[in-house]
């Protein structure tokens, strides 16, 4: 019973869909929600994408140091695995243009988990950066 109410309030949110493809895509995200690990690690010996890559990234970014993600300035793959650099807000203030940022570089594995961590820039966001 639960399974039709989910796929009933599926098929209504969704509109045209029948209960039967919602029941399919109903059941194919909650594997791929359950089984992220699984999904990006790649089993058949596929690198994950790099929409992967970013998405893993931030969630770890997000999950060690709990700051708003402003934006991805960087991603490069290495040898093993890729460096990724997220700019985030540390600190907001008001104005928006005196706001603490800062970028990190996030370091994951071929795999696409987490394997390094560190703060490379801060600085406000009105001051003009030298790379």
């Amino acid at each position: 019973m639960a399974t039709s109410k989910t796929s009933e309030s599926k098929s209504s949110a969704s509109g045209s869909k029948s209960s039967t493809s919602s029941r399919s895509s109903t059941s194919g995200s909650r594997s791929s929600t359950s089984g992220n690990k699984q999904a990006r690690a790649a089993p058949s010996g596929r690198k994950p994408a790099i929409s992967d890559v970013v998405a893993r990234a931030g969630e770890a970014l997000t999950a060690m140091t709990g700051h708003d993600i402003e934006g991805v300035v960087g991603i490069e793959r290495l040898d093993d695995g890729w460096r990724v650099q997220i700019e985030v807000v540390e600190l907001r203030r008001i104005p928006a243009t005196t706001d603490l940022l800062a970028v990190y570089e996030v370091d994951l594995d071929a795999d696409a988990e987490l394997s390094g961590l560190r703060r490379m820039r801060r600085y406000h966001r009105g001051q003009p950066r030298e790379d």
